[in-house]
């Protein structure tokens, strides 16, 4: 359940930064290369090089987001700890 939560969090941050970053991609790039060039070698070549730093602060924050952190760590963290001798 914990997942499904993390995923349902996750979701509109990322479409949100993707839609961003392509919504910087200028269509003058595609002009040159549409009668040459598929959608798909469009995606590869152009919009996917352009999109490869967004792509790579989405996954940084997706990995290391505090909500993906086990449960009781902050509990761990916050306990004074006590050793038995």
């Amino acid at each position: 359940m914990r997942d499904l939560r993390n995923i349902w969090r996750g979701v509109p941050f990322v479409a949100i930064t993707l839609l961003a970053g392509l919504q910087t991609v200028q269509p003058s790039l595609y002009e040159p290369r549409r009668s040459t060039r598929s959608k798909w070698e469009m995606f590869r070549f152009i919009t996917y090089p352009l999109l490869t730093p967004i792509i790579a602060v989405v996954m940084t924050f997706s990995c290391c987001s505090p909500s993906r952190l086990p449960a009781d760590l902050g509990d761990d963290a916050r306990r004074p700890s006590t050793q038995r001798i």
